[in-house]
Parts: structure tokens; sequence; C-alpha cells
């Protein structure tokens, strides 16, 4: 028995039928990288590495009572026929029909009788592309989990390699689950390690609430201060404006609905180092920048007015170079600011809050996210859940967060599926009740892969959400181009200036003095 920890079941238990809390990827493949390559040999890989792979022959066990956390366990009736799936899109065969389909399959919720996964090989797109749906719980693995640990087993940087031949499963295994009496010295064996857990954390907090108490005591604030904006920038409401608005926030914040919709976006990794070196902020603030305005955009032609940022959640990975947990993560909060006009308003303000956020995280004492959920039983979460879900809590307070975002840094590298070159990794993770929208992205090779997920009955056109973010990037890399550009004809001018200084020295034309600047430049090594 492999127990999950707290972080591994948290979404496990907190899923609902209107909320699904497992991953899916989508994987463009090309199908000349190997001749003929084939919708079956896919097919063929994926069953052959998923019987030889155990945490995708393995199903969960609850505990007796439902007391402690599920464990992993052989499941004796694993079949990969269940899991391992072909189909065809309709005709045209377009990106339409493709987020048709793949959005019907987020939205329903995997099998707990059977190991939590299942692919698809999805033939039929017209341009001759192969699609792969993977989709896995989250208490298998988070976005970096997936990155470092399952997706090695279906792809490899060489389109030559060949996996190990699929090894004999044991008999014991494959045969028999464990007993009651065991379930039950789990569960001891659980809350006795969770006792000695909850009294370090205990140790661990008692000098941080000292502290925050006495902070509280001389006035001072625990949060920071917000960046500051200068007014022009901003939104301001019309002389119409009052609370019969449809904000974007009441679209965000409504109640989930079982249906789910979703969108591609892809863009290269260079654009967005172009654009983060010529303002000096990084890549991730460069993405929440383009979804900001992306999502102010969508506001805009859907008439959902903006007077004020959103928040959105976003995971942020605290995995260590040895550490092989499947969930290791803790949760940031950020405001994009939709609110503000333009998008280096929008850029300046997500930095500003990012730089304090990293700043905070350094500072901070190392309370650990998942030692604080190990001592919460899983079915309060599960109750909790079910409770806030079927009685739409949502509508009657402000949420933590509108929305969800996520950045996981993918292979470097180009990958190869049997054989195939892999063209893009798109995420599509999960929502969650009060946030209608996820935006993540996984870096891959040279692009930038972004899949979008929301519930259509509250956010609509989600496809133009993610042209739009394609669009701000475009633009941004312009604006980047011209700064640049700027810079450079600045260090010429300081050059030119002494040479075109009047002296008693032979004259030249200024065509002359700038030509003999360009040679003096030339001649120059520059930085690589």
């Amino acid at each position: 028995m492999d127990r999950l920890t707290g972080l591994d079941g948290l979404f496990l238990h907190s899923e609902t039928t209107v909320m699904p809390t497992h991953i899916l990827a989508v994987a463009f493949v090309d199908p000349a990288a190997r001749g003929d390559l084939t919708a079956g040999a896919l097919s063929r890989l994926f069953a052959d590495r998923a019987s030889a792979i155990p945490a995708f022959r393995q199903r969960l066990l609850s505990k007796p009572f439902g007391l402690g956390q599920p464990a992993w366990v052989e499941d004796p009736a694993f079949e990969v026929a269940n899991h391992v799936r072909r189909m065809r899109l309709p005709r045209p065969g377009t990106t339409r029909e493709l987020s048709a389909v793949v959005g019907e399959l987020h939205s329903r919720p995997l099998d707990r009788r059977r190991p939590l996964w299942e692919a698809w090989v999805i033939q039929g797109l017209a341009d001759g592309r192969l699609a792969v749906a993977i989709k896995f719980s989250h208490a298998m693995a988070d976005g970096v989990g997936a990155v470092t640990s399952l997706l090695p087993e279906f792809m490899t940087a060489d389109p030559e390699a060949e996996f190990d031949s699929a090894p004999e499963r044991s008999l014991a295994a494959a045969s028999s689950m464990p007993g009651v009496a065991e379930r039950i010295h789990d569960v001891v064996d659980e809350f006795a390690a969770n006792t000695a857990k909850g009294v370090r954390l205990t140790a661990k907090l008692a000098p941080v609430a000292v502290k925050a108490l006495l902070r509280t005591a001389v006035g001072s604030g625990i949060a920071g201060p917000e960046p500051v904006v200068d007014p022009g920038e901003a939104t301001v409401p019309t002389a119409g404006g009052g609370q019969g608005e449809i904000t974007l926030h009441k679209r965000l914040n409504a109640p989930l609905t079982p249906r789910r919709s979703v969108a591609f976006a892809g863009i290269p990794m260079q654009d967005l180092r172009i654009i983060a070196d010529a303002f000096g902020v990084t890549v991730n603030d460069v993405f929440l920048t383009a979804t900001t305005s992306a999502l102010r955009r969508w506001s805009e032609t859907h008439e959902a007015v903006t007077y004020s940022p959103l928040r959105t959640t976003m995971p942020i990975s605290t995995r260590g170079a040895d550490d092989d947990a499947s969930n290791s993560w803790s949760m940031a909060v950020v405001s994009l600011p939709v609110h503000l006009t333009t998008v280096e308003a929008q850029l300046a303000s997500i930095h500003a809050q990012t730089s304090r956020i990293k700043k905070g995280r350094r500072s901070a004492s190392p309370i650990n996210l998942g030692d604080v959920i190990d001592l919460v039983p899983p079915a309060l979460i599960g109750l909790a859940s079910g409770l806030y879900s079927s009685l739409k809590l949502s509508r009657f307070h402000n949420p933590v967060a509108d929305m969800i975002t996520s950045n996981v840094p993918g292979p470097a590298q180009q990958m190869y599926c049997a054989g195939a070159h892999v063209l893009g990794i798109h995420p599509m993770a999960p929502l969650a009740e009060g946030a209608n929208l996820n935006v993540t992205a996984v870096s891959y090779g040279g692009t930038f892969d972004v899949g979008i997920v929301a519930c259509p009955d509250n956010i609509e056109d989600v496809e133009s959400i993610a042209r739009s973010i394609e669009d701000v990037i475009g633009e941004l890399k312009t604006t980047a181009e011209e700064r640049t550009g700027r810079r450079a004809e600045s260090a010429v001018a300081a050059l030119v200036e002494p040479v075109l200084a009047p002296s008693a020295a032979t004259q030249f034309s200024v065509d002359q003095k700038r030509v003999a600047v360009a040679k003096r430049i030339a001649g120059t090594k520059q930085p690589a």
C-alpha cells in the first residue's frame, strides 16, 4: 500500500460532479516524422508502457469508514483496453472540432473503480497531425511532477530510442488486495505520524503567531503596499455604472456547471525573452500580462465591466532537486490589473507584485502547505466541498481568487513519441468553484504552449481569449523591439556627438563622420 499525502488527496477529496479535478494534456504529433506513422503505433506504445509502469496499474483503496488517506494498490482487474482508446474527429477536422471533443473529455470525471488515467489517440485533423489526449488524477502528479515523471514514460528526446519491453506482472500482486486488518493498521500508523507532525507544526507556528500579534499591536500591516499606478491609466466608472452591471468578476465567480470548453495558444519562447529583456521583467510576468490584457479585451467584447483587479491563484513548485513526490507546491495570489487601460501599465503592476512575492517568500518562515493539509481529515474536505458546490455558496461572497493561472517548465529539448516528433504539449488544468477560468502554460522546446479551460455557461468564446493572448505578445514584441532600437540609437548618438563636435582637425561631412563611428563600433568587441 502506498498512502496518499494530504497534498495528493486535496484535489481528489474536493472533487464534485460539477468540479472534476483531474489534469488533461493534449500533445500534437507529426505523423510523418518516421515514414508512415499510424495512430495504431501510438496506441500500442501507450498500452505497452501503461502495462509496464506500476503507477498506471494502481487504483485507489479507501480506508474503513473513510478514515485517513486512501492508498494506491495494484488493481487485480486492470485492463489496458479500458484506458487507451482511439477516435476520429468529425469533419472538417479543424481545431474547433478538436476543442469540442477535448472539452467533452475534460468534463467527465475519472472512474475511481479503476486506475485514475485515460488516453485517447485522436485522428481526423485536416492538417494531418495526430492529437494525443492524456487525462490523469491530480493525485498521481502535479504539473511539474507530470513533466518530470509521467511524460518520460511515453516520450524521449531520441527519435530512435525504444522503451524496454513490459515486465511480467507478479501474480500475487495482481490477484490480491490488502485486507481490513492491513488497512486498519495503516490508519493507526497515519494517525500517529500526523500527531507528531502536528506537534512540530505547532512549534513552528507559535513564534510566527506571536510576531503577527506584535505587528498588529503596533499598527503595521501584514500585506505590502499595492503598486502605485497613475489614475489616468485606470478604467473610470461611467455615470451609468451601478449594482446592476455585469462585471467580469461576476462572470468568473458564478457557480460552475458540468460543461467545459477549451482553447489552445502557442507563442515562440524567443518572443517572450525579447519582451522580458526589453522591459526588465520575467517571462512569467509577460505571460500574466498577456492573460490580463486578453481578459480585458474579452470583457469589452462581451460587455463585462472591469473596474478593479482580478485575483488569480498561481501554484508555485516547492520541489527540490531529488524530490520525487507526486505533489509538491504552495500557492500564491496575484492581482491581474484588468482595470488598467495599457499593456505597459499592466506589465509594470504585475512585475511589482511578483517581485514582492518572491522577496516575501525568501524571508517568510518555511511552513509546508502539505504538512498543514495532512492534518485535515479527508472526509471533512469532501463534505465542505460538496456543500459549497451544491448550495452554490460562491454567489454570496468574494472568493479567494477569480481564476487560476499556472506556468510549468517543460522539457527544453524536442521530444518524440513512438518515433514521431511531438509538436506541442498543451495543459488543460481543472477549474474551481468561484473560478470559471484556468490558463496554464508549459514551456516546451522553443514554444510556450498555453491551454485554456472555462465553464462555457459563464465564460463563453474562450477561443477569443487564446487569440488575444497571442496578439498581445505580438504587440509587446513590437514595442520591445522599438525600445531596444531606441536604446541602440541612443548609444550610437553618444558616440557620434564627440565626432561631430567642431575641432581644428580636418573637417569631414556629417555622413563621413557617421561612417567613421560605424567603423569604430564594428571594430569593437561586442558582449555576447
